[in-house]
């Protein structure tokens, strides 16, 4: 949990939830480009699921990325695309929460909605506005005492991709090992374009 391993968190882990969608070469294959790791965190903000970001559009993003450079002559890579969900965000455990239970949840939904959209009256942008820092505050000040959320900065976030990634290097490793261990698996190499 603390890769920088300045508190008595550091012998504990959390899990990430990670999801791929496996490059449609084989690791043996000259072609083959290696692993891409979308972060939710640029596209969909603190709290965005990197599982669901490549359920949505992971088979495309592979497309685009294997389609190669525009240059003459050269030669398309094919490559794993890996997604996760951050630290205490959806599937990955521990989950930072701020409320004690789903009833809290509801009940300050409810609330919040009674406030109505932005623009709806004339207090309820200052209303909403209250409501989602008094929100921000709480968790933040709850997350700080007991929760994942001291160690859900950019720093350790960044570590975890670099774990992702190691991860996969082992996983290529042995798949190429086993793949070489039998002939019958080998792909005949790409051409050349001339």
């Amino acid at each position: 949990m603390d890769w920088l391993g300045t508190s008595d968190d550091v012998l504990e882990t959390v899990e990430l939830a990670v999801i791929k969608v496996e490059a449609t070469v084989p690791v043996t294959d000259p072609t083959y480009g290696g692993a891409v790791i979308l972060d939710p965190r640029h596209y969909g903000g603190p709290g965005g699921s990197g599982i669901g970001q490549v359920i949505r559009g992971g088979y495309h993003v592979r497309t685009i990325l294997s389609a190669g450079p525009e240059e003459e002559n050269s030669i398309p890579k094919h490559f794993d695309i890996f997604g996760f969900d951050p630290r205490g965000v959806n599937n990955s455990r521990p989950i930072l929460t701020c409320f004690r239970n789903r009833l809290d949840a509801a009940a300050w939904s409810i609330a919040e909605d009674a406030h109505g959209m932005i623009d709806t009256s004339d207090n309820s942008c200052d209303n909403l506005w209250a409501s989602k820092r008094a929100l921000a505050e709480g968790c933040s000040k709850k997350a700080a005492e007991e929760g994942i959320a001291k160690y859900m900065a950019t720093a350790s976030v960044a570590r975890d991709i670099v774990e992702i990634f190691e991860r996969h290097g082992e996983w290529r490793e042995a798949e190429a090992r086993r793949l070489l261990s039998d002939p019958s698996s080998l792909t005949v190499p790409s051409k050349t374009p001339r």
